[in-house]
């Protein structure tokens, strides 16, 4: 036996008599035991810390419409050859939404493409290759057409590189682990963000997209981290879980309907439309920054205080924030351009801007992740986290388009409005259906949603077999 074996079994206490323990990455997520050692945290941590690298460029995708629709919006805007664009609203909706498919198509195919080649292939080649196609293509984009596609491809990277980390996540991380490991996701992700915004302070939307690019490399995987398998799951399986599948699909829902995604796509849009005396491309930095210590705020809350409080208490904050958003431009809608605000609508929509986002992102936007991973069984964990992350990529399609046509309608004022009263209305389903995870076993999640829960916590008898007979 090798001293990487050995420190491996020395390290990882409470296991049966005799039964020599296998490297936790093959044990999780259905260990019979859950608490992690020194040497598993730091195993683990360096994996996940490596693999969500792809959610930087996770974030520079989300994060690109922000600073790039007024720019493309700008009437003498012109591309890398010197040519006009002309471009109106219904055009820029759709190159902010396109993305959201991208995603989804990117989630949907992953699943056969990583079960054909793996997991790291998928992650370092396919991944990589569509950021850069599509990054390529908006740099070098004459016309629309060219940019909707770079969009989607870049959509597309996303929706992989979301895909592959999650599974990955959900398989290598232990119950005591998984709270602060699934943070790393949103927290890379802002990184993007606030990268995206700060280069769009002076750079033009072509030049913004190379500066993404570079963001693109081979990720360093180390070798000795293997992927698991994903379990054989059947119909009867999914039936039985149920419960905790509808949840996981409703705060995907939640997470593209609660207004946060918008604030992030429309950022400088917004701003502008508050007629805010800070520069927009400025207060779209500070928003960046926000979404970043909110996600380094999680780390430290998370593993100290019940999932289910912050949850709750995240979605009242934005739903107090997107309601008092709206009446901010409802009265800004009210103010002829050539009078000027009160002093309080000089400040207000900003600060509700950045507090929303920070007390949004901070719980929900991050929690949503670890929560999902929680309350599922692992039999169908994997399984039933794509098929969410699916759902949640098309919804955020309809909420990305929407929110100009609805804008249009409604007002934006209006729009805002009904952010928070679905965010109400959702806060409310879920305070009712939703359990605490913190500190619980799976054994003790399951049992809120179903008598049968011993079947899921091994995928099959002969699959427990080989795991116990490990050495």
């Amino acid at each position: 036996m090798s001293e990487r074996d050995l420190e491996s079994e020395q390290e990882v206490p409470d296991a049966p008599i005799g039964l020599s323990v296998p490297p936790l990455e093959q044990l999780a997520p259905y260990s019979p035991w859950e608490t992690s050692t020194a040497f598993s945290k730091r195993r683990q941590t360096l994996a996940v810390f490596i693999v969500t690298i792809a959610s930087i460029l996770n974030g520079t995708s989300i994060g690109y419409s922000g600073p790039a629709v007024p720019l493309l919006l700008n009437p003498v805007s012109t591309n890398i050859y010197g040519g006009f664009l002309t471009l109106d609203v219904q055009d820029v909706s759709w190159i902010t939404a396109i993305m959201s498919l991208g995603c989804f198509f990117g989630c949907i195919v992953s699943g056969p493409i990583m079960d054909k080649i793996g997991r790291k292939p998928t992650l370092m080649l396919v991944t990589t290759g569509l950021f850069v196609l599509g990054y390529l293509l908006i740099f070098l984009a004459p016309n629309i057409g060219t940019l909707l596609a770079g969009r989607f491809f870049t959509g597309s990277g996303l929706g992989f590189a979301i895909a592959s980390s999650t599974v990955y996540l959900v398989e290598v991380t232990s119950s005591d682990m998984r709270g602060v490991l699934g943070c790393f996701v949103q927290l890379q992700g802002t990184l993007g963000v606030l990268f995206t915004f700060a280069m769009g302070t002076f750079l033009d939307w072509y030049f913004l997209a190379l500066a993404n690019l570079c963001f693109v490399a081979p990720l360093n995987i180390k070798c000795g981290i293997e992927f698991g398998q994903m379990t054989r799951v059947t119909l009867a399986d999914l039936k039985e879980a149920w419960k905790p599948s509808a949840i996981c699909l409703g705060l995907m829902f939640l997470a593209q309907f609660c207004g946060l995604s918008t604030l992030v796509f429309y950022t400088v849009s917004i701003f502008q439309l508050a007629r805010s005396s800070l520069d927009p491309r400025v207060a779209s930095v500070l928003v960046g920054i926000t979404l970043f210590l909110s996600s380094c705020l999680t780390l430290i809350v998370v593993p100290k205080f019940n999932r289910r409080l912050i949850l709750l208490i995240s979605i009242l904050g934005m739903t107090l924030g997107m309601i008092v958003l709206g009446i901010c431009l409802h009265f800004i809608e009210q103010t002829p351009p050539d009078q000027p605000l009160t002093s309080v609508l000089k400040w207000l929509p900003v600060t509700t801007v950045i507090l929303a986002l920070f007390i949004g992102n901070g719980g929900f936007g991050t929690l949503v992740w670890i929560v999902m991973a929680e309350i599922l069984p692992p039999k169908v964990r994997s399984l039933v986290t794509s098929l969410s992350i699916c759902f949640g990529f098309l919804m955020g399609f309809v909420v990305s388009k929407t929110f100009v046509d609805l804008a249009e309608a409604i007002n934006i004022s209006g729009t805002f409005w009904l952010y928070g009263v679905i965010n109400f209305l959702s806060m409310i389903v879920l305070g009712w259906v939703l359990p605490e995870t913190r500190n619980r076993t799976i054994e003790q999640i399951q049992k809120k949603f179903t008598r049968s829960y011993t079947k899921f916590m091994v995928p099959h008898q002969e699959d427990y077999e080989e795991l116990v007979s490990y050495s």
